[in-house]
């Protein structure tokens, strides 16, 4: 006669359920002044995993990486129009004096450790915009108008 064991005798691998994910936030577009700083977030929630790494992308070109067991920890590639702050950490980057170059679509992207190398990502699109420096002047206009003119 057959016997049934319980699932958790036959696969003992699949009772430590860990997972990883990024947190969202509600700014999928972020808007940034010329000449100012821009400043992204990538907050995540390990949920019984590892934290392996977390890298920054700018249009599928990677810019910044954090490895908390890598040798030097943080990473900085050079990357046009992207000034990355010293005062950055894995989660908050500060991009100081962005140009227009720096516009495009920024991907956090955190990986948790082995042996599955779980992946999440974030994605917000970036736009540098250059606002004048004065109010509006209408002008070859008359102040006034009179019916019929």
């Amino acid at each position: 006669m057959f016997r049934l064991l319980p699932f958790c005798a036959i696969f003992p691998v699949l009772s430590r359920v860990s997972s990883l994910r990024v947190m969202p936030h509600d700014k999928k577009i972020k808007f940034a002044e010329l000449g100012g700083d821009l400043s992204l977030e990538c907050n995540y929630a390990l949920e019984g995993d590892e934290l392996y790494s977390i890298k920054w992308y700018r249009d599928d070109n990677e810019f910044y990486r954090f490895t908390p067991s890598g040798e030097p920890q943080i990473r900085i590639f050079p990357l046009e129009g992207l000034e990355v702050d010293d005062k950055s950490s894995k989660t908050h980057l500060l991009v100081k004096n962005v140009s227009r170059e720096t516009s495009g679509l920024f991907r956090c992207e955190v990986s948790g450790g082995p042996p599955s190398f779980k992946t999440d990502v974030l994605d917000t699109n970036v736009t540098i915009v250059d606002l004048p420096k004065s109010s509006p002047i209408i002008s070859g206009v008359q102040s006034r108008y009179r019916l019929g003119e």
